[in-house]
């Protein structure tokens, strides 16, 4: 895994069960990596870029570990107990709190970094293993790879918002546009990655949306499947049915609570972006609108583990660790822009991008180095031994 720190140009590079950090002066990169230890083998790591703290996670022993990156030599903090089998984790360096996807327990847990303790554990789906966050709404996006759903967490309240979002067969790696707030979430063995636009997350609390097939993309040809639109409120009645746009949905009254609409895929094409109101039918009187897009999956290369977005440049970037390869993509019109080629059997697996310059970080784990490369020339920089 790896994680930057865009203020202070560094990078650090983890491997998977290895108990060593590499870090990395992204401002010098003829400058040999720093290499140090921490107490417990790890897999995932993000940074709180404010405290300049990072946080990583030990499956094997259940716990992360925290260092404190202002030293020259960096500072490792008591581990803290979180799940079972933590895997994927990401830092809110507003509210500096970090969120662990533990596979094992099918839960996150959300860590304090200011008190230094688990504050909330929340049940998610099963097997979590990807999570990002938006950093303007404060909350999380974490892949459940089972069920192949994504749950969104608000971390205001650490409560988990409406029901889970389908999102690929077997999601993993997933990134959260701090911008247009569509989550990107890739399916290792699907090979493709799917885009979903989480919504208003400010009405989300009483506007749940859900799948009930298998996933939330358009088959070939946009024809087959359905999504189960739910709206959750008060008052409805069995005059009153779901829409999207301006199509009246066949709408389903459960209770007074809740009433569920059936949107055929038929009713959008590859790329689709509407509102979703209940409506009366008597009187055409409609609740307010919640924004929802759904799309086709994206075609990239085999395998893909890792991925991240970059808001300012609407670039995202996804590496194929079965091609050696990673597929740049450009975030507004959903397609490949490019393919960086990386070294012959590297198994890239994490990715990281400064913001502010399109550069990406990406672990090679079968030739302990990272790939440092450049998502606007589609060029590999350098290559780093870690």
């Amino acid at each position: 895994a790896v994680a930057i720190n865009p203020i202070t140009k560094i990078a650090l590079v983890t491997q998977p069960g290895i108990s060593q950090v590499a870090k990395i002066d992204l401002s010098d990169l003829a400058k040999l990596p720093q290499f140090f230890t921490v107490s417990s083998g790890l897999v995932g790591v993000a940074v709180d870029v404010n405290l300049n703290w990072a946080v990583l996670t030990n499956p094997g022993g259940n716990t992360v570990s925290i260092l404190d990156l202002n030293p020259a030599t960096p500072v490792e903090l008591p581990p803290l107990a979180v799940g079972t089998q933590p895997i994927g984790v990401a830092v809110d360096s507003t509210l500096h709190l970090a969120v662990v996807a533990n596979r094992g327990s099918g839960t996150v847990s959300i860590v304090d970094l200011t008190r230094l303790a688990v504050t909330a554990t929340l049940a998610v789906g099963s097997e979590p293993l990807g999570v990002d966050i938006n950093p303007h709404t404060h909350v999380a996006a974490v892949t459940n790879n089972l069920t192949g759903t994504l749950t969104l967490v608000d971390l205001n309240s650490q409560t988990v918002l409406g029901n889970p979002l389908a999102v690929a067969a077997q999601p993993g790696a997933v990134a959260l546009h701090p911008a247009t707030n569509v989550a990107v979430a890739a399916d290792a063995v699907a090979g493709t990655v799917t885009r979903v636009d989480v919504g208003d997350t400010a009405t989300f609390k009483n506007f749940t949306l859900s799948f009930i097939s298998p996933h939330s993309t358009a088959p070939s040809g946009g024809s087959g499947g359905s999504l189960d639109i739910r709206a959750n409120g008060t008052g409805y009645q069995s005059s009153n049915n779901v829409a999207y746009g301006d199509l009246p949905l066949s709408s389903t009254l459960a209770n007074a609570g809740r009433l569920v609409g059936t949107l055929p895929f038929t009713a959008f094409s590859a790329v689709s972006a509407e509102a979703v109101t209940v409506v009366d039918t008597g009187t055409n009187r409609r609740t307010n609108a919640v924004g929802f897009r759904v799309e086709k999956s994206v075609a990239v290369g085999r395998g893909p583990t890792g991925i991240a977005v970059n808001p300012h440049s609407q670039l995202g970037i996804v590496v194929n660790g079965l091609e050696s390869n990673a597929s740049v993509l450009d975030l507004v019109t959903g397609i490949v822009r490019s393919t960086i080629s990386l070294q012959a059997s590297s198994s890239p697996a994490g990715v990281t991008i400064n913001p502010f310059n399109n550069v990406a970080v990406i672990t090679l784990a079968a030739r302990n180095q990272a790939a440092v490369v450049d998502l606007i020339t589609a060029s590999q920089i350098s290559t780093i031994n870690v």
